[in-house]
């Protein structure tokens, strides 16, 4: 089965801090017959952080990105994912928020999710709102 990874998981994942992880998530990444893919979206999102001087990683971020591009393959960022993001319902988390979860790189990751039906991994509170998404948390 095909399964698209959260940065969160990733990030877990090569830190080897699984235990924030749920069973079912640490057995999906460690089942042989996985086919794991991270997007574009999670790396772009990971670079812009290392570049203000948060590098998420235990190790340095390079070698991070080597390990697991060992692991995983790379989601690349599709037109009919970007026009995807159009259909992404609005949902707001917080009954008192009038302001929706917006977060661009998470809105791309739930469309790539939707459009390539496939399951994505993520700890995001948020993932499990969007009525289309099938989270595994």
């Amino acid at each position: 089965m095909t399964y698209l990874l959260d940065s969160n998981i990733l990030i877990f994942w090569i830190n080897n801090e699984t235990v924030e992880l749920s069973k079912e998530q640490q057995k999906i990444l460690t089942y042989p017959s996985s086919q794991l893919y991270i997007s574009n979206a999670s790396l772009h999102e990971i670079a812009l952080k290392v570049r203000k001087g948060n590098n998420p990683f235990n190790i340095p971020y390079k070698d991070a990105i080597k390990e697991l591009l060992k692991r995983v393959q790379v989601l690349p960022v599709k037109n009919e994912h970007i026009n995807e993001i159009l259909n992404v319902p609005k949902v707001f988390p917080k009954a008192s928020s009038s302001k929706p979860h917006g977060d661009p790189f998470d809105l791309l990751i739930i469309a790539q999710s939707i459009n390539e039906d496939m399951p994505v991994l993520s700890t995001d509170a948020y993932f499990p709102f969007y009525p289309k998404l099938k989270v595994i948390n």
